[in-house]
């Protein structure tokens, strides 16, 4: 949903903006592509820390504000790497490549806001209706699993080494 929500505010803006500079359909459907891909990906790795600092003890709050300090500062390097490699399409000297370029990164840039602020607030306030339940099976199967002591192979070469 909070993808949604940054590519309204980045379509309007691009529209807006298409009234003064020319850029063609294929700008928009390019940001569109790319702005839904990128907003679900940081959504989901916001979400996905909260969901791990749940399950590890934290409280709602705590994990929220983990969650954001964590997964927020990798939403928002990936973010400013996308919106750095798309203006580099400005350096190529072809401006239909070059708007297309700044329309994808105003656009990264949208979603990219709406992932590092909105998505908190609604973590706070979904609370722990976003927590997984105990008889959920997929979230049981990525939980990390419990090490094995060594055996066959790995006691053997336990042994040797010291």
């Amino acid at each position: 949903m909070t993808a949604v929500i940054g590519l309204v505010i980045g379509v309007m803006v691009i529209l807006i903006t298409s009234n003064f500079v020319e850029m063609s359909a294929f700008s928009l459907t390019l940001a569109v592509m790319i702005g839904l891909a990128v907003g679900i990906d940081y959504a989901l790795f916001i979400i996905s820390r909260y969901r791990q600092l749940l399950a590890e003890g934290y409280n709602l709050n705590e994990a929220a504000a983990r969650a954001v300090g964590t997964a927020g500062s990798a939403v928002l390097f990936a973010g400013v790497t996308v919106i750095v490699a798309l203006c580099g399409l400005v350096l190529v000297d072809i401006p239909f490549l070059g708007i297309m370029g700044l329309v994808g990164a105003f656009m990264v840039l949208s979603v990219m806001l709406v992932s590092l602020t909105i998505v908190p607030a609604i973590l706070g306030l979904l609370g722990d209706k976003v927590s997984p339940s105990r008889q959920n099976k997929l979230f049981s199967k990525l939980q990390p699993k419990k090490r094995k002591k060594n055996n066959g192979l790995g006691k053997i070469y336990s042994k040797a080494s010291g």
